[in-house]
């Protein structure tokens, strides 16, 4: 995905996007916007141990989440201000990894 520097947004972006959220720690956590633009966006997170289940697995409140943020990120670059209403996710198979990547 090639990155447009105009889009691409930077920790002030970072900032007033999450600045109300009850979840903004996952920023402090490691998770970074890497691209949003074009009514796209990918974010990533790196995995810590806070992130883990009692299986050593990442949690899926964490992958839940991370996904939320992917869509409403492709939302507030567009301009729009929106709010998740409702939302499911069918888990396949559990998540043993050092860093996610959500696309939105």
């Amino acid at each position: 995905m090639e990155r447009n520097q105009n889009v691409l947004k930077s920790e002030e972006y970072k900032r007033n996007f999450f600045k109300k959220e009850v979840l903004r720690t996952l920023i402090m956590e490691g998770m970074t916007i890497d691209y949003a633009g074009d009514g796209v966006s990918e974010l990533s997170l790196k995995i810590t141990d806070k992130m883990l289940n009692t299986y050593s697995k990442v949690h899926g409140g964490i992958l839940f989440t991370l996904s939320d943020y992917a869509a409403g990120s492709c939302a507030y670059e567009m301009g729009k201000a929106v709010v998740t209403l409702n939302a499911n996710i069918n888990f396949i198979k559990a998540v043993n990894t050092q860093e996610i990547i959500a696309k939105g």
